[in-house]
């Protein structure tokens, strides 16, 4: 088995001890939530770490996959949304092809895609979209994304493709950090906390929650924009460094937003090559260890964002 297929064969045993453990708390209702975070962060120190690299190559191809097999609209729509983000050329060809999908927002997401992408292999396709599509925001998108790649001017009125603007699908509240490597405990809820937080920021399906909102104004805004919502807290479970390399180890905890269920808790390990000189040097370190759990926790984002159709 892959590693990503392991990974996922993961969350899914994951998500049935979940709903388990919502068991748990409804039937025994005085519990605050301080002690549920308490036994979930013990369920992930106890649990197996699965190994979870995360490759440029064999991220494309991943998200390729997403984009040709992926069994909700949901799912393809976040796949070509990364595609585009990280222009992707390899994955033009998918792309193309999914401008023949039988879910308008999967045609826009791909049309959006390619214009980010710029690769002017999709010419022809987008021209074809632009004129044979029935639907206006398609054909509306088609054509701007053609006057991208065609590097003429977008008319008055028209924005070029961007799709975080108009792909929003979640909107996500990152919460507490927790610490059970070497690392000092602000030390370590910072370095997690900012790379979910950057993590999350580059996917165009993901709208960050805004500080300070209350229960109320939450379920307003997922409501007025169509919006579902999940909460994401973790811990930088394990930093080991080797002669050669670091290992770092994650959990996260994936809420509903707002109200706090349970929803899945992942884990996940990574050994990244270092050189010589990045062990010996206190900045060097810090921005290789850095580096490691920013690579892990996009990988582990990816496989979660792949699971939350399913399970909100």
């Amino acid at each position: 088995m892959s590693v990503l297929g392991g990974f996922a064969s993961n969350i899914k045993e994951i998500c049935v001890n979940a709903k388990r453990l919502e068991k748990l708390d409804m039937h025994y209702p005085t519990w605050n939530r301080p002690a549920y975070l308490l036994i979930v962060a013990f369920l992930f120190a106890v649990s197996p770490l699965v190994s979870a690299t995360a490759h440029a190559d064999s991220r494309t191809e991943y998200l390729i996959k997403m984009l040709e097999t992926g069994n909700t609209y949901l799912v393809k729509v976040q796949a070509a949304g990364s595609l585009g983000k990280i222009r992707a050329t390899t994955a033009v060809p998918a792309l193309i092809r999914a401008l023949d999908d039988k879910e308008e927002l999967v045609v826009i997401a791909a049309a959006t895609a390619l214009g980010q992408i710029g690769d002017a292999a999709a010419i022809d396709a987008l021209q074809k979209l632009s004129q044979t599509a029935r639907s206006t925001a398609v054909k509306k998108q088609a054509r701007t994304s053609l006057q991208v790649l065609q590097n003429a001017p977008v008319p008055s009125g028209v924005a070029t493709p961007d799709v975080s603007a108009t792909q929003a699908i979640y909107l996500a509240k990152i919460d507490a950090m927790g610490n059970t490597s070497t690392l000092s405990d602000a030390e370590a809820a910072h370095l997690m906390k900012s790379v979910v937080t950057e993590a999350l920021t580059a996917l165009p399906e993901v709208q960050l929650q805004a500080a300070g909102l209350s229960e109320t104004q939450v379920r307003q805004k997922l409501s007025a924009e169509k919006l579902q919502g999940f909460i994401i807290s973790g811990a930088l479970v394990g930093l080991v460094w080797h002669s050669n390399a670091v290992e770092v180890s994650v959990s996260l905890n994936v809420f509903s937003n707002p109200d706090y269920s349970l929803l899945m808790m992942p884990s996940g390990s990574v050994k990244v090559p270092v050189s010589a000189a990045a062990t010996a040097q206190p900045a060097a370190k810090s921005a290789e260890q850095s580096k490691a759990v920013r690579r892990l926790v996009d990988d582990m984002l990816r496989q979660v964002m792949e699971a939350l159709p399913s399970v909100l």
